[in-house]
């Protein structure tokens, strides 16, 4: 269907901001690998 979806920007924008905290999570797992070699990660 065409047209304009529902709340469609509403979703995009959480969904973009959920992408942003995964990616900082990821970063700070792999900062944590390096500066204390564990083997722990920290699941999503």
């Amino acid at each position: 269907p065409d047209g304009a979806v529902p709340n469609g920007l509403e979703l995009f924008q959480q969904r973009r901001n959920e992408d942003e905290v995964i990616k900082l999570v990821e970063e700070i797992d792999l900062s944590e690998d390096d500066n204390d070699e564990s083997d722990f990660s920290i699941e999503i």
